[in-house]
């Protein structure tokens, strides 16, 4: 029995779909069925649907965003006031010792006033712990908010940087203070789907099936697949351009663009031309996402860093793709193709990193070096530990390099497929992440 609360604050999944909020829900289920959530309180704005079922042992405190029209006449609304103010209507149910989290930076500013009047007010003894995610620790949300945030960091008694040791290796050539910082990866609940399809094989079938009817692709055929955001950093555009490579010495060979959004659409689209082989998708609902995977040859994440005037601007910290991507192979016979970009290198190597990161004064280690086994000497393509192939970023003759390697080499994208599967049961074990989170909890006092 733990003697403390937990306060966290943050985005529920059935408002918005965001990295912070997915991994939150993940987490939080994860914990729930454990037994491990304990004493927890989730402040969130009133949810739109109820499409996600959080833990049942979980305390929801939903804060509304109306207010009447004679204060609404006077002030604008203030959705950071709602937030502490609902917040403190649970202080009496609160134990002496209490956690109050911001999942992700965007919540640090409500987080911190609230932990702030526990302490001087009430006199709980309080800690503050900020999550990391992605723009907000390495790219254009910092960025906007730099002084707020870097003085929140700062404050916070433990900065949890999610998915990878890439931030942590950016504020450390910043020389921006670490001491405080520790490295944990997002909980990703990928054993409940392999579960659910591995009950129903028929599924993984059937998904094929009606993409190839639905996007005419011949029985026999095989596809590659890339799913992402339609924005430049998400790495489209060198998607068809590889495809565009790869299309005369493999006419069986058919590549796949889903995502959300219209940033990019119109342009690759026009890209792509009256190819009729390179087809756009849309939006990929989840019940398709791992059937699809595990259906291709190949996943791509191509997504690129973005840099301006020396700082960067977009990076991913570690692609929760990459997970989903490693444990659809357990169903098929897809192997990874990622850019080198951001954190992603240190997803395939988390034996390195993952304890020691979990300690604060850690020294951040050093961007993983893989063996490139390209024949084409102009590119790049490294053997991520035989568990996946990591490209050059923002270059589409790497990228058609790897998937050369891929439909050639059956041998190795055997090997690095079956390789893949032990890689994520063994690391990427939604149990191991979950208890390494709580451990970082509980040593927070």
């Amino acid at each position: 029995m733990v003697n403390y609360s937990i306060v966290r604050f943050g985005d529920s999944v059935n408002n918005v779909i965001t990295g912070p909020s997915v991994s939150n829900w993940d987490l939080l289920t994860k914990q729930g069925e454990m037994g491990i959530l304990g004493d927890t309180y989730f402040v969130t704005y009133t949810e739109k649907f109820k499409g996600k079922r959080y833990p049942k042992d979980l305390k929801i405190q939903e804060v509304s965003l109306e207010q009447s029209k004679e204060v609404s006449s006077r002030m604008p609304l203030q959705p950071h006031f709602n937030s502490v103010n609902e917040a403190l209507k649970i202080v009496p149910k609160l134990k002496k010792k209490v956690v109050v989290v911001a999942v992700s930076g965007r919540y640090s500013p409500q987080a911190e006033q609230f932990c702030s009047i526990l302490r001087s007010n009430y006199g709980r003894k309080c800690k503050l712990i900020v999550e990391g995610h992605g723009s907000d620790v390495c790219g254009y949300q910092l960025r906007s908010f730099e002084d707020l945030y870097k003085n929140l960091y700062k404050k916070a008694d433990l900065v949890i940087l999610e998915e990878t040791p890439f931030a942590k290796m950016l504020f450390d050539k910043e020389k921006f203070p670490t001491k405080n910082m520790v490295v944990c990866p997002t909980v990703v609940l990928w054993e409940y789907i392999i579960g659910e399809l591995k009950r129903d094989v028929r599924v993984l079938k059937d998904i094929k099936e009606r993409y190839y009817r639905r996007y005419k692709i011949p029985k026999g055929s095989e596809f590659i697949l890339t799913i992402g955001r339609f924005q430049p950093e998400k790495g489209h555009r060198e998607f068809v351009i590889a495809a565009k490579k790869l299309l005369k010495d493999y006419p069986n060979l058919y590549f796949l663009l889903g995502g959300s959004g219209d940033g990019t659409i119109d342009q690759v689209k026009k890209l792509i031309g009256k190819e009729k082989r390179i087809k756009i998708i849309g939006k990929v609902p989840f019940s398709d996402f791992y059937p699809l995977i595990a259906n291709s040859l190949a996943f791509v994440a191509s997504s690129f860093e973005i840099w301006k005037k020396g700082e960067i601007y977009f990076g991913e910290t570690g692609p929760r793709t990459v997970v989903d991507a490693l444990a659809a192979g357990i169903l098929g016979k897809n192997v990874v193709i990622a850019s080198d970009s951001g954190g992603t290198a240190w997803k395939f190597n988390m034996e390195k990193w993952f304890e020691k990161c979990s300690k604060l004064g850690c020294r951040t280690p050093s961007k993983p070096r893989f063996r490139n086994i390209s024949k084409n000497k102009n590119v790049m393509v490294c053997n991520a530990n035989n568990r996946g192939l990591l490209v050059e970023q923002k270059n589409p003759d790497s990228i058609a390099e790897a998937i050369r390697i891929v439909v050639d080499n059956k041998k190795l994208a055997k090997k690095i497929n079956m390789e893949g599967r032990k890689y994520v049961r063994k690391w990427y074990s939604s149990k191991k992440i979950s208890l390494n989170y709580n451990r970082l909890i509980k040593n927070s006092f």
